[in-house]
């Protein structure tokens, strides 16, 4: 399916938010924007708009997943918040999630149990729970890991 850049506004600086006639759109980089040669108008195929959509912004999302990631422990929710602030797409989200999950650089599990080990000491069993829960752990690998 041919889609038509309907709109190319700036984003944040040297980024570039491009807008597809049917709702989508995809936040590039200037450079990237000039090497595709895109414009307002222009009819975007459908190889070129997979290629944008899985090479270029696919792979970023998955980088800027384990950069955050390198920083600090974060939860699923956590994560996923994070990365929808750029407004990467949905899909590309869970996609990166799936992808750090499947090597273990995240795991909810773990996550509380650190959590527990370091604030047990400062903070009840319910404030416990409430922190966990706001975070984003849900409340059966809350109960797992307070066992």
């Amino acid at each position: 399916m041919d889609r038509i850049v309907s709109g190319i506004t700036e984003y944040k600086k040297n980024k570039y938010k491009v807008c597809m006639d049917d709702g989508t759109h995809l936040v590039l980089y200037k450079g990237e924007v000039r090497r595709y040669r895109l414009q307002e108008g222009q009819t975007v195929d459908e190889a070129l708009y997979q290629e944008l959509f899985y090479e270029v912004v696919g792979k970023r999302v998955k980088k800027r997943a384990l950069a955050l990631l390198e920083k600090m422990d974060r939860t699923e929710q956590g994560l996923y918040r994070k990365l929808a602030e750029s407004e990467y797409p949905e899909e590309l989200i869970l996609d990166a999630i799936e992808y750090v999950k499947k090597y273990h650089y995240i795991d909810d599990y773990r996550y509380a149990c650190t959590f527990i080990r370091y604030s047990q000491e400062k903070m009840s069993r319910l404030q416990l729970k409430m922190k966990l829960t706001q975070k984003g752990v849900p409340r059966d690998v809350i109960e797992k890991a307070l066992e």
